[in-house]
């Protein structure tokens, strides 16, 4: 499968979900916390137009402000301390995405 190159000043739709359907927010408190964890880890290397956060997956609309290795590490970053701190909420380990 071929890799699609982000490119900064372009606009991407972005989105994942937990593995085999998983729910990965459980509550409003676990949407918010998702949301403040993006702010933190994407500031000024994205732009956010619009999201749709579900309880198994969510959709992002973006434009990316720096260079994709930046917002390729912001992504995983926030993905990790978002698994990590949903674990520890209900209790479970491994993998969330």
């Amino acid at each position: 499968m071929k890799l699609e190159v982000l490119e900064k000043d372009c606009y991407y739709h972005i989105y994942n979900r937990g593995i085999n359907g998983t729910t990965i927010f459980e509550n409003d408190t676990n949407k918010l916390y998702f949301l403040k964890q993006l702010a933190k880890y994407s500031k000024d290397k994205i732009s956010i137009f619009a999201y749709c956060l579900m309880n198994n997956h969510f959709h992002l609309v973006i434009r990316l402000n720096s260079e994709e290795k930046e917002v390729t590490q912001a992504f995983s970053n926030l993905f990790n301390s978002y698994a990590k701190a949903f674990n520890k909420q209900i209790n479970r380990t491994g993998s969330l995405f």
